[in-house]
């Protein structure tokens, strides 16, 4: 039993560490984004700088629908009580997020573009009104590629937790002795 606690401990942060890894690409990745900051990292290093300005922007892809479907998987377990199922739910349901992050990226970011481009001239306006026209364009490429982000994020967090439930069903129909722990289990 206490092996068990031990795994389930060690898989929390595992999922912990990625969640935390994900919100801190993504951050760094749509700041530099928006702010066109890539142009600092070219004066320091030149081949740095243009591998990141090719694919800063599927980073921060890729990290939004990371973050989405890790921020399901540790949702979702908590809603399934303890059992080696939710263990194994939770693990394939991790693996199968790795195999699908990629190529699910690219249909999630074309999905979160829909819609912010109508309304966002007011939004515009009022950032240049308050902090000036440099300023408030900045600002401006700030919270649409913020924005974004959280849409994408938001999407892939659906998927995932869609992903959990098919996973979590597919596990509890394999498993042979009723999901629960010896331990947990009453004596008639």
């Amino acid at each position: 039993m206490a092996a068990l606690r031990d795994r389930d401990r060690r898989l929390r942060r595992v999922i912990r560490w990625l969640t935390l890894i994900a919100m801190a690409t993504g951050f760094l990745s749509t700041l530099i984004y928006s702010t066109g900051a890539d142009l600092a990292i070219r004066y320091v290093n030149p081949e740095l700088g243009a591998w990141w300005d090719a694919h800063q922007f599927a980073i921060m892809e890729v990290s939004a629908t990371a973050l989405g479907l890790l921020i399901a998987v540790r949702c979702a377990a908590r809603l399934i009580e303890e059992t080696r199922t939710r263990r194994r739910a939770k693990v394939s349901s991790l693996v199968l997020s790795a195999i699908i992050a990629l190529p699910l990226s690219s249909e999630v970011a074309s999905i979160a573009r829909l819609g912010w481009d109508g309304g966002g001239a007011p939004t515009r306006n009022f950032l240049q009104g308050r902090a000036g026209y440099g300023a408030g364009n900045i600002l401006d490429k700030i919270v649409i590629g913020s924005v974004y982000f959280l849409k994408s994020t938001a999407l892939a967090a659906l998927i995932g937790f869609a992903l959990y439930a098919v996973v979590w069903v597919i596990t509890m129909s394999f498993d042979k002795d009723g999901a629960t722990e010896p331990a947990e289990r009453s004596i008639p």
